[in-house]
């Protein structure tokens, strides 16, 4: 059963704005790196709190998010030297912007991940 937004009293509406908020700094970390790092601190502080919310999945979703942003980067970096590196930062950025925002909206319509 989807819960609709306008019908917020069914669910956590602190839970669901922390999502949002980590949405959005995940969002900004396409342009700087560094909020990446404060968003997955977040969902990583609030992720024992959240539990059996509408948050909880989107919380996972988002740590998962990010360390397979990382992985990409750190590997793309690593192989920049030949090329290949840049193929995989873009990869890593695409992957971010999409897991993003398709998150974000789901997080919306009150549908967990």
């Amino acid at each position: 059963m989807t819960i609709t937004p306008n019908d917020l009293s069914t669910i956590d509406t602190r839970a669901r704005s922390w999502g949002l908020i980590c949405y959005a700094l995940y969002g900004l970390g396409v342009a700087v790196f560094f909020s990446l790092f404060v968003g997955v601190g977040i969902n990583y502080w609030l992720k024992p709190q959240m539990k059996n919310t509408l948050v909880d999945s989107h919380i996972t979703w988002q740590i998962r998010t990010f360390w397979y942003t990382f992985a990409l980067m750190l590997v793309g970096i690593a192989t920049a030297y030949i090329n290949l590196g840049y193929l995989l930062i873009f990869a890593g950025a695409l992957l971010l912007c999409i897991r993003t925002v398709w998150g974000a909206i789901q997080l919306y319509r009150c549908r967990p991940m």
